[in-house]
């Protein structure tokens, strides 16, 4: 969390889940993360979501990660298309 927000190039895609029964960790750390990447100008595709009544190890959703993880690649498209030859 020191980097976001700063001169840093921040990653532009994030997908974040955090389960509401986690006794590791408070969702609350979750919850900040979300809002500093939310103000971050770097960051363009930001999917959190708390997972109600899962623990630290829960079975989040794997189908929708994955389609959204295909969903961002096909948006990017094809970077070396896009770059002149030469």
């Amino acid at each position: 969390m020191d980097f976001i927000g700063t001169s840093a190039d921040t990653a532009p895609n994030w997908y974040v889940r955090h389960g509401t029964r986690d006794r590791d960790t408070a969702f609350t750390v979750s919850v900040s993360l979300d809002r500093a990447l939310a103000a971050d100008p770097h960051v363009r595709n930001l999917n959190h979501q708390l997972a109600c009544n899962q623990p630290h190890a829960g079975n989040y959703d794997v189908p929708e990660a994955l389609a959204w993880i295909a969903d961002t690649v096909r948006k990017a498209g094809d970077p070396p298309a896009s770059r002149p030859k030469g």
